[in-house]
């Protein structure tokens, strides 16, 4: 995935780690600048980030894209992905309780102050990269015999790859 980010795609976005997080106000015009610069959103999640540094996660509160369809183009892609991912990410803004979210991290969590949007962007290759990288994986897995009963044929099939390894 892209580790850099075009700065108008970063803007109004803190980095932490190696994960970028957007205020809620300023999420979608990222989605916006992405699109326009050729990069498709793969999904998100919100987070709490506090001053101290730490991070609370709230991995069930994600927006997520479709997969890349065969045959679609990356411009399609690009545009599809990102829009799929602003309806999931307003659908959440407005009905999620984040008060309610922070009260169960039994901390003290200002949500207008520390609720941030981490999403994932990726171009093309990335995209390409990462399919390869996941192939070689299983493959290898497959070929060292550690799994038993199809599993890496039940994986391929859920990932819609083809079934043989390379």
């Amino acid at each position: 995935m892209a580790d850099i980010l075009p700065a108008q795609i970063t803007r109004g976005a803190t980095l932490r780690g190696n994960e970028y997080g957007w205020t809620v106000s300023s999420f979608p015009g990222a989605l916006a600048s992405a699109e326009a610069s050729g990069y498709a959103c793969l999904g998100g999640q919100f987070q709490f980030r506090l001053e101290d540094g730490s991070t609370c996660e709230m991995y069930w509160l994600d927006a997520d894209s479709e997969d890349r369809m065969p045959r679609e183009s990356w411009a399609d892609y690009s545009r599809r992905s990102c829009l799929e991912v602003l309806q999931g990410f307003r659908r959440l803004i407005q009905n999620t309780d984040f008060t309610k979210e922070a009260a169960g991290w039994f901390l003290q969590i200002d949500p207008s102050k520390a609720l941030v949007f981490v999403a994932y962007f990726v171009t093309e290759a990335d995209l390409t990269h990462i399919g390869t990288a996941l192939r070689e994986a299983i493959d290898e897995g497959d070929a060292s015999g550690i799994a038993k009963g199809n599993v890496f044929d039940r994986v391929r099939n859920q990932l819609k790859l083809s079934q043989q390894p390379r």
